[in-house]
């Protein structure tokens, strides 16, 4: 009979002990849930353009396709000297889509349209540095021959990262010093970041030329080319830990 009693004394320690180190460990699983602060800020960086994107159109009529397209390619040879002439570099210049399409001519008498022709067309990238007179460039481009038009030009930024990179800091800076305020409105410390999302950025560049073309009978004063001023700007939504 004392075998058995010791036996069963065992048998129901053990589970009791379990159960109160599970009771005395629960307490210390509690935490104080974080409080938190979002705000989304933006930031602006503006700069001038490094260059000038100039889009030259090269456009002939012939009367058939092979005669406008050797024309084009002619007017196209002009154009590159005066590229190079310039100093614009190879890479800085490319050809973006050449088509050839019939030219019509419609009746009204009988309802027919007749191909009274052939058009070539030839459209030119060029990148112009700050560095190059853009005006002069355009107005020698124009000058070659009617074919020639210019049908818009657009000042780019070559090194967007410094200005993008700009933009993210003032973003981050101003999303901070909003959250002080706050913070120390409410009689509270401001903690660590604890999520940054970015927005999409949003480059906006100053109107220039558009739809350029040589014209005889209009004063002949040079062509001024104004890069103005390009402004880069990025959102952020930061989430700040609240003490």
């Amino acid at each position: 009979m004392k075998t058995t009693t010791k036996r069963l004394s065992y048998i129901f320690v053990i589970p009791l002990t379990i159960i109160l180190s599970g009771a005395l460990a629960a307490p210390s699983q509690a935490q104080t849930p974080l409080r938190k602060l979002t705000l989304t800020t933006t930031g602006t960086s503006k700069v001038t353009p490094d260059a000038v994107k100039v889009t030259v159109s090269v456009s002939h009529q012939g009367s058939s396709s092979t005669l406008a397209t050797s024309s084009v390619a002619a007017n196209h040879k002009k154009l590159l000297e005066v590229i190079k002439k310039a100093g614009i570099k190879d890479v800085d210049f490319k050809t973006q889509s050449l088509t050839v399409n019939p030219e019509y001519n419609y009746n009204s008498s009988n309802g027919v349209s007749e191909i009274i022709g052939y058009r070539a067309t030839q459209l030119i990238s060029i990148k112009i540095d700050k560095k190059i007179n853009a005006g002069a460039v355009i107005d020698s481009i124009v000058a070659l021959s009617d074919d020639f038009s210019i049908l818009n030009t657009t000042p780019v930024l070559l090194n967007q990262d410094a200005t993008y990179n700009l933009a993210i800091k003032k973003a981050i800076a101003l999303n901070k010093t909003r959250a002080l305020i706050y913070v120390k409105s409410l009689g509270a410390k401001l903690g660590r970041a604890q999520v940054v999302l970015e927005g999409t950025p949003v480059i906006s560049y100053p109107p220039m030329y558009n739809g350029m073309a040589k014209d005889s009978s209009a004063p002949s004063e040079a062509t001024v080319s104004d890069l103005g001023e390009e402004s880069v700007s990025v959102t952020v939504t930061i989430t700040w830990e609240i003490k």
